[in-house]
């Protein structure tokens, strides 16, 4: 079994009609830059109100990969994804958009209560920019207990940005205490 066998089950799923792997298709197109080709099948899958689709399709249109870029389009679809799924990428992608006012009004706070729900939801990247939020006092007051918090919780899983944080932090305060 390799990458071939799986995108050929995958193809055979989506001629019948199948979301999920319309939404595979894309995205293990989107990994070998072929933009215009992943977007169509995330096109497929979008259609068919597929929220992860919904989520990568509205990335590729806030960044422009293999569509027309058009960053306020991309923020309906995500408050779409919000409102009607809840799921954790689109909150966070929410987030990094009112953070940077990509599509949006900049509203720090509002990307940071993005941001901590997609924490909360488990998003070791939403825990590493809550953390930065937290350290640079975007969209709330600067608290280096709280951005502690979210780096731990993020190295939890693995995430490498925060593990290099903790360990910086570390090393420049003698201090802190666990």
């Amino acid at each position: 079994p390799n990458a071939d066998s799986a995108i050929a089950y995958y193809l055979k799923a989506h001629e019948n009609g199948n979301a999920d792997a319309s939404y595979y298709i894309g995205i293990q197109l989107l990994k070998e830059d072929m933009y215009e080709a992943a977007v169509s099948y995330l096109a497929q899958a979008v259609r068919a109100n597929h929220p992860k689709a919904i989520v990568k399709y509205a990335l590729c249109v806030q960044q422009g990969v293999g569509v027309q870029a058009d960053p306020a389009d991309a923020v309906e679809m995500l408050h779409y994804v919000v409102r009607n799924f809840g799921d954790e990428e689109a909150y966070e992608s929410l987030g990094l958009a009112y953070l940077q006012g990509v599509g949006v009004i900049e509203d720090e706070a509002v990307g940071k209560a993005y941001l901590d729900t997609a924490a909360h939801k488990g998003r070791a990247n939403s825990q590493y920019v809550l953390a930065m939020c937290y350290l640079n006092g975007w969209g709330c007051v600067v608290d280096t207990n709280d951005a502690i918090h979210y780096l731990e919780m993020a190295a939890k899983q693995g995430h490498i940005r925060s593990i290099n944080a903790l360990g910086d932090y570390y090393e420049s305060c003698q201090d802190y205490k666990s």
